[in-house]
């Protein structure tokens, strides 16, 4: 019922079953326990791994199931977009060894970064003519959108795929049928393949649209821990003035509890907690990204390689539209199920009945919004939306490190000197902090500049030092061997 408090548990029936039981957590059995209230229909190919999940509702009395809602969770609109960042393949030979021959390789490696959104659409009540349809059809159910709803992060990804093949001298063994053996060599077909590959997820956000609105989705990661390690996921999602839709906590894979709001349509709530929970989670959304990536980013794309599949989001968003002719239902709307065929304990009105809105506690912290990501269309050159994503840890494209420099050396300290000029001049030697022990002698060297032109080939104090001869004629920094004796032979 639209504008009605409803807590919930979503239980997975078994462990190769994809339908979810609903139980109602304010109406007990007889043991305590909630009772069996809805259904989340899970209905598509075992093979697919992605269904649409039809919310249900079927009391005692009623000849079939009525239909209150879907969320669409098929993979038809997802989108992806990637640049490939670095790409080579070579290949050769090796010689010839004792018992190998003719050996060949051949080595690729490539890496890219990527935009991926996986997404889902939310419908609400079917027409009546195609829900009392002998045969009901997705075309037919899935008209009503209600909402959209959509994970989508950016990242990298890197591959390094070595092949060996060769002829190796083998040694066999055979035996006739009179049990004598004997031996013979061959040369035989080998191979050998080392083929690694990492995605890395940098960053992702919800995005929610239901009835012409936005949703704000905010995970609580001081209370659920690690995305990918919790098993006790928590998430809640407001209005843009900081209502709230829903609290829902799950495990990430068959279970979980949901709490919506009198704010919110309960349908919508309901199918949309449960894609975020269990269906669009942090560890599934990673998965789907490791997929895609895989079968999208081959090897042999040359480097600024564009590519992907999918409609933008702006695409996205006109192909499935919330409103303005969507509207969102009355309060106490109870999408039309008869009075007379419910039980009393099950929180569901009928149209017409009085209502009264229940009071809502407040205790949601209102998150600011991820900006939203920029979608590029596939296919066409623009300009780079993620700079700053660069592949990390690539096995095959590691930069060996800069070696750290030694700490400058200080005025009036000529020993801090020696360990620079040891260090094989790492930087020209006057960054090094040569100019603060010169300056006292400067008075002194300036007679000595026009003999020292023609006795060297070039300026010292310009060139020289950065030349080998400084690494060659001074066993020790010149500061201290003593200018004062050269300068009273020039004098």
């Amino acid at each position: 019922m639209f504008g009605k408090d409803v807590k919930v548990v979503l239980k997975k029936q078994g462990w190769l079953d994809a339908d979810f039981d609903i139980k109602d957590e304010e109406n007990l059995d007889g043991e305590g326990k909630p009772q069996q209230w809805l259904l989340m229909d899970a209905v598509g190919k075992i093979t697919d791994n992605e269904y649409d999940y039809y919310l249900k509702y079927r009391a005692a009395g009623m000849e079939t199931s009525l239909i209150l809602g879907c969320a669409n969770l098929k993979k038809d609109y997802d989108y992806m977009w990637f640049l490939v960042t670095g790409s080579r393949t070579t290949h050769g030979r090796h010689h010839d060894t004792g018992n190998r021959r003719n050996i060949r390789w051949k080595d690729e490696a490539i890496s890219a970064k990527w935009i991926i959104a996986r997404r889902a659409r939310l419908y609400g009540p079917p027409p009546k003519e195609a829900a009392e349809a002998e045969e009901k059809t997705a075309k037919s159910l899935q008209t009503n959108c209600i909402g959209r709803l959509q994970i989508a992060g950016t990242g990298t990804y890197w591959r390094h795929r070595r092949f060996e093949e060769w002829e190796e001298l083998c040694t066999h063994t055979t035996t006739d049928s009179e049990g004598n053996s004997s031996t013979y060599e061959s040369w035989d077909y080998k191979c050998d393949t080392n083929d690694r590959r990492d995605t890395d997820l940098h960053s992702f956000n919800y995005k929610m649209n239901a009835y012409a609105s936005d949703y704000a989705i905010q995970y609580e990661k001081e209370s659920s821990g690690s995305w990918f390690k919790s098993d006790n996921l928590t998430f809640q999602a407001t209005n843009m003035a900081g209502l709230p839709l829903f609290r829902i906590i799950s495990n990430g894979k068959s279970e979980a509890s949901l709490q919506t709001y009198s704010q919110s349509d309960p349908v919508n709530a309901m199918l949309a907690a449960f894609a975020i929970s269990i269906k669009l989670e942090p560890k599934e959304y990673k998965s789907t990204c490791e997929d895609y990536c895989f079968e999208q980013i081959k090897l042999g794309l040359p480097p600024r390689h564009y590519g992907g599949f999918g409609p933008p989001d702006a695409d996205f968003e006109r192909l499935f539209p919330t409103g303005p002719e969507v509207v969102v239902p009355q309060m106490g709307y109870a999408y039309g199920v008869p009075l007379d065929t419910l039980p009393m304990a099950v929180p569901i009105m009928p149209q017409g009945t009085p209502f009264m809105q229940t009071a809502t506690p407040v205790g949601f912290t209102v998150m600011p919004m991820a900006a939203p990501l920029v979608t590029p269309i596939i296919g066409a050159e623009v300009a780079d939306p993620i700079p700053m994503a660069v592949p990390v840890a690539e096995p095959w494209n590691a930069q060996p490190q800069a070696a750290p420099m030694a700490p400058p050396a200080q005025p009036g300290a000529p020993q801090a000197m020696q360990p620079q000029m040891q260090q094989g001049y790492a930087q020209p030697p006057m960054q090094q902090g040569y100019a603060q022990p010169m300056q006292p002698m400067q008075p002194q060297m300036q007679p000595m500049q026009p003999q020292m032109q023609q006795g060297y080939a070039q300026p010292p104090m310009q060139q020289g030092y950065a030349q080998p001869p400084m690494q060659q004629g001074y066993a020790q920094p010149p500061m201290q061997q003593g200018y004062a004796q050269p300068m009273q032979q020039y004098a």
